[in-house]
Formats: C-alpha cells, sequence, structure tokens
C-alpha cells in the first residue's frame, strides 16, 4: 500500500506527505475546539502550521541541495506530523561533507529568521519578538511574522540536539567519525541519542508532554535503526565483488522460455537471471519481481523476452559490497554482472546481499 502521496517536485526531488500527515489536520481541529478558537484565531492557528511545514521544507532542501553539490542523490523528502526527512541515497563518503549537509538545513532556518527580523525591524517600530504568547492572538502580518521568526529559532536548536535522526546527531557523528572512523563514531552517537531520547520520555512522563514522549520514541528508535544501518555498510566495506560473486550461475539465453526460469527458481538455484545473445554479452535481466509477475501472467511458455529488464549492470571484481549495494539502489536493479561486456566472470544479486547482511 502506498503510504504517501507526492504534493510536486522541485529541484528534481519528490515532495511527499505520509499519511500520517492527515492526523496533523484532526491535531488542529482539536485544539481549535478544545481551546476554544472562533474562525479569525483557528485560521491563524492553521496558517502558523502551514507557514511552519513550509519552513521544513525548505530546511530539507537546504540538506538536499547541498548533498547534490557532493555528488549524493535525494531519493525524496517526506514530510509527517513530527516534521520532515529528505532520504538520502547514500552516506556522503567524507565526513567533512557529512558535516556541511548536516549543518545545512538548520542554517536554512538561521537564513530565514535573520532575513524576517532584518525586515521587521525596517518595516515595523516594533522588535523582532512577539509580545503575546498566543500564537492565535496576532493583531497583524508583522505580529505573525514575529512568531515565525521565534519558529525557526526552535526549529535551529531543536534540530541541533546530538540525537538521531535530528541534525545534530549527524553533526557529532560527523566530527566523531574525523577520529574514531564512521562505526565507532555513529555507535557512541546512538548511544547518546538512546540516552537523550529516554531522557525526553521521563520528562515528557512527568510533564504529562505526549507530544514530546512521541518524539522520544521516535529519536530512540531513529538512534537504533541509524546504528544498525551503519553497522551494516560498514561490514559491506569489508568484502569485495569477488568474495561473494556466484561465479556458477545459470546462463539464460533469449530463446529460453519462463518455464526454464520457474525450474531453477523452484529449486532454490537462482531467483534473478542474465539473459544472454548468442554472441555472449548480455542482453537482459530476469529479476525477481519480473519473475512473479510472469507466473502470475501465466508467461511460462513465452520467451524471456516478452518480460525483460533492460537495465544492465557491470562491476569490477575489486567493486566493495557497499559499491554494489549502492547501484543497486540507485538504479533499482537485482542483479549485477561482474566483469565487463562478453566476459562475466559471476553475479552478484539481493539474494546474495541479503545473505551477506545476516
Amino acid at each position: 500500500m502506498n503510504r504517501s502521496f507526492t504534493l510536486g517536485t522541485f529541484a528534481g526531488i519528490p515532495v511527499k506527505v505520509h499519511w500520517s500527515f492527515s492526523l496533523l489536520i484532526l491535531f488542529v481541529a482539536y485544539t481549535a475546539f478544545t481551546e476554544g478558537l472562533n474562525l479569525q484565531r483557528s485560521l491563524i492557528f492553521s496558517a502558523y502550521i502551514l507557514v511552519m511545514f513550509l519552513c521544513v521544507v525548505l530546511h530539507e532542501f537546504g540538506h538536499a541541495l547541498t548533498a547534490a553539490k557532493y555528488g549524493v542523490k535525494t531519493r525524496d523528502i517526506i514530510l509527517s506530523p513530527i516534521g520532515g526527512i529528505a532520504r538520502l541515497e547514500k552516506l556522503p563518503e567524507r565526513p567533512l561533507h557529512e558535516f556541511i549537509i548536516a549543518i545545512a538545513g538548520p542554517a536554512v532556518n538561521v537564513v530565514i529568521a535573520i532575513t524576517l527580523g532584518l525586515g521587521l525591524i525596517s518595516l515595523t517600530d516594533g522588535g523582532i519578538l512577539p509580545q503575546n504568547a498566543d500564537i492565535t492572538e496576532v493583531p497583524g502580518i508583522a505580529d505573525f511574522l514575529r512568531n515565525i521568526v521565534v519558529l525557526n529559532i526552535v526549529l535551529f536548536m531543536f534540530n541541533l540536539i546530538p540525537a538521531f535522526p535530528m541534525d545534530g546527531g549527524r553533526v557529532l557523528r560527523s566530527l566523531l567519525s574525523m577520529r574514531l572512523g564512521r562505526r565507532r563514531a555513529t555507535n557512541i552517537a546512538s548511544v547518546i541519542g538512546r540516552v537523550l531520547a529516554i531522557g525526553f520520555i521521563a520528562f515528557a512522563i512527568m510533564e504529562d508532554q505526549i507530544t514530546l514522549a512521541l518524539i522520544g520514541v521516535f529519536i530512540f528508535t531513529s538512534a537504533s535503526a541509524e546504528s544498525k544501518y551503519a553497522n551494516t555498510y560498514s561490514v559491506l566495506e569489508e568484502f569485495i565483488a569477488s568474495d561473494i560473486m556466484k561465479t556458477d550461475f545459470p546462463r539464460l539465453h533469449l530463446s529460453d522460455t519462463f518455464d526454464k526460469c520457474f525450474e531453477l527458481f523452484r529449486r532454490n538455484i537462482a531467483s534473478n537471471f542474465l539473459v544472454f545473445d548468442s554472441l555472449g554479452y548480455v542482453s537482459g535481466t530476469i529479476p525477481e519481481l519480473f519473475l512473479m509477475e510472469a507466473q502470475k501472467r501465466n508467461l511460462g511458455d513465452h520467451a524471456v523476452t516478452s518480460l525483460m529488464s533492460s537495465v544492465i549492470l557491470y562491476a569490477e571484481p575489486n567493486a566493495s559490497a557497499k559499491t554494489l549495494m549502492e547501484m543497486m539502489q540507485e538504479k533499482g536493479c537485482a542483479i549485477i554482472a561482474i566483469g565487463e561486456p562478453g566476459n562475466v566472470l559471476g553475479v552478484v544479486d539481493r539474494e546474495t546481499m541479503k545473505n551477506l547482511i545476516r
């Protein structure tokens, strides 16, 4: 089931809204009802929430556009009730690059706050801070903008908390990585993040703050997941393609039918296949997903060319398993030919990677 829908694509990066974002709408309605807000104050509160998420989107584009400068693509930006996340296709190779990418998001909030602050100073008689703590009671646009200044200051400070998935956790990891290496740095930053998360949860329970408790749970689980992710990639860096490739793999031909694939799959010989032409060059691939589709459509007696992927990836025997994993994720390919066109020495597929990680 698709758990998010796309708002639009900007700078080549899809911006998506998670289904749980609808809970925020319920929260706004609940707050307006329980606080007895009239129509005007309800609209102001709604506008404040919308602008807040616009600032979050700009924050995430700060990460994404900076990452692009270092050759790291962003799959998408996903908004949820507790914020946004720019999903990078891979971690930047150098700790300094990770530091700059991580700090770029909070820097956007600083720029927004300074820009609005300077505008308020030059165009109004008041200061840059709101006089009324109630964000729904603003007599004019200037007071509304003052609340946005405070919002961006809070976003800046909150995101620099040294806990994953906050930017502060990534800043901490990048600084530690310069001396300790990424794997050890991630484990240390993850432990710090989980300790802080437990503190959040404990404080939230004492103060009866449900939202803060949920944020604490989110930080705890994210810190654990980040540690597992980094450890997995560290393990992958220890192996190269020639260590893990299958040299005894089935070579399908253009004239073969899917019945042959089904038989090899049932015998647990292979789940992803390369298809070769008469000269020994790879013409395409049959990923397991296509195999399942062919079975569903009863294509057993059809040639494999009737449902074949044209995506063909090659890698050198000395390529790291981490590089192979990134290639599969970036190109959406389930199998990689190790060697070169006309001289395939072996294959590495998703099943190989899963077994290695296990």
